[in-house]
């Protein structure tokens, strides 16, 4: 294949690297850019693609091993920047649970177990998927 072809494959896989924030883009964009050394080195298209393949195959593979060992080191919610973060509580539903405005978003938080359950300002104290788990503020009482 024409080296040309491997460096706007690498190129668009760089853009589409911007746009989704993971690293899994630039890993292909990489192993392209090996595709295209290989077409430079004058070897066949075969020779290219499996080259690129190979590249691609083991950088995803060490990117996915060092982010499972990175989540398995961790408790769901610890890696939170959101934690200790301020929300205000207008009112409390019967399940525990209220609708607070953090980010620019409505959220679903809910009260850490024992906490009595009054208006104000709580903290995040962590991170449940799309759930906020909030403790009471020191300042409110």
């Amino acid at each position: 294949m024409p080296v040309w072809i491997w460096f706007v494959a690498a190129g668009v896989l760089g853009v589409a690297e911007l746009l989704t924030g993971t690293f899994y883009m630039l890993i292909l964009a990489v192993a392209a850019c090996f595709g295209a050394a290989a077409s430079l080195l004058g070897f066949g298209a075969t020779i290219q693609v499996v080259v690129a393949a190979v590249a691609a195959s083991l950088g995803c593979g060490y990117l996915w091993r060092r982010h499972k060992a990175g989540r398995l080191a961790e408790k769901p919610g610890d890696n939170s920047f959101d934690i200790g973060q301020p929300v205000e509580v207008k009112a409390w539903a019967e399940d525990r649970t209220a609708r607070v405005q953090y980010r620019g978003a409505e959220w679903l938080a809910e009260a850490v177990p024992g906490a009595e359950l009054v208006p104000g300002r709580w903290v995040i104290e962590r991170t449940e998927g799309p759930r906020l788990v909030i403790a009471p503020s020191r300042k409110n009482g």
